[in-house]
């Protein structure tokens, strides 16, 4: 892998970014995390997934992140159960602190006893980056908040998880 990274920073060096813009696809890394039955936003957040992108090559670079899943929840017993999830795209630059990007909410109300229901998760989100100079960034999706109604009596999964960037120059 290191090799395939410095043959393509050897074409990144001299390749004429203002002249030329080749898109640049990066599929990521999924992680299969043990999933809490509560979350608070003051624990550590549960990584998902994660991919990273080098716009090195990219003249005013814009980057569109894509991530999916399926959520699947079931109410082991009770009525009217609700699940809550909070979902966080944040991104790192090499030794920089990792800011966050943008939060996402997920609901799922009014289950009862035995209801498994099964729903698509997806989050779109697309930037302009200032830092031209910058190697590479690491796009990070976590799950940050797990607020069930009765925590035995609500389970979740998340399953086919799937993330990718995609960095172009702006303007093409």
């Amino acid at each position: 892998m290191a090799e395939y990274y410095n043959q393509y920073k050897f074409k990144c060096d001299t390749y004429d970014k203002n002249t030329n813009c080749i898109p640049i696809l990066e599929c990521g890394k999924i992680f299969d995390p043990n999933l809490p039955s509560t979350l608070s936003t003051n624990n550590t957040p549960v990584k998902l997934a994660e991919v990273t992108i080098d716009t090195r090559c990219l003249s005013k670079p814009c980057v569109k992140i894509e991530y999916s899943s399926i959520i699947t929840t079931l109410a082991l017993s009770g009525s009217s159960n609700t699940l809550s999830l909070k979902f966080r795209l944040s991104k790192k630059c090499k030794d920089e602190e990792e800011i966050t990007l943008k939060e996402w909410d997920f609901k799922k109300s009014s289950m009862d006893s035995g209801e498994e229901d099964i729903k698509s998760f997806t989050v779109i989100f697309c930037e302009c980056l200032d830092c031209l100079d910058k190697e590479c960034f690491t796009y990070i999706m976590q799950l940050v908040e797990v607020i069930p109604s009765n925590a035995n009596e609500v389970t979740y999964k998340i399953n086919d998880k799937d993330i990718l960037a995609l960095g172009v120059c702006k303007g093409h």
